[in-house]
């Protein structure tokens, strides 16, 4: 599992997800396209093993908020705590400051390494304790 910032060139597998997951009221590509470029948006993509995007995450962040706006999981993936992974992620990734790269778990050791890059005292307690929760869960 790979979470990380959504680019530019994710929109087509965006507006993909975005189809299979609102039969209406579904955001437009107009729309997608200016939460990825808009910087105070933070547009994160859950990718599998294969690199195919099959989650995706906005969030509008002011100050030390940060807005969820939309999450959206491919069908066939539902029920497997994606969203709640994405959503934690996004908990360790928003920063109006200075933001993650990126965040991922290892599968391939037989330790649970979580990786997110961090440098803001001011979020330690929710780091502390999303990173603790996004360790235990079963991925």
């Amino acid at each position: 599992m790979i979470v990380s910032r959504a680019k530019v060139d994710d929109l087509d597998a965006i507006m993909a997800l975005e189809a299979s997951g609102f039969d209406h009221a579904g955001w437009s590509r107009d729309s997608w396209a200016g939460e990825l470029t808009a910087p105070d948006r933070q547009v994160l993509a859950y990718r599998d093993a294969d690199d195919r995007l099959v989650a995706v995450a906005t969030l509008h962040l002011v100050a030390d908020f940060g807005d969820l706006l939309r999450v959206v999981v491919a069908p066939e993936r539902r029920g497997e705590g994606i969203a709640r992974k994405l959503l934690i992620a996004s908990i360790l990734m928003a920063r109006p400051a200075a933001p993650y790269a990126s965040c991922s778990r290892s599968k391939r050791t037989t330790h649970r390494h979580v990786l997110c890059t961090r440098d803001s005292a001011s979020h330690r307690s929710i780091v502390a304790a999303t990173t603790t929760a996004l360790a235990s869960m079963r991925w």
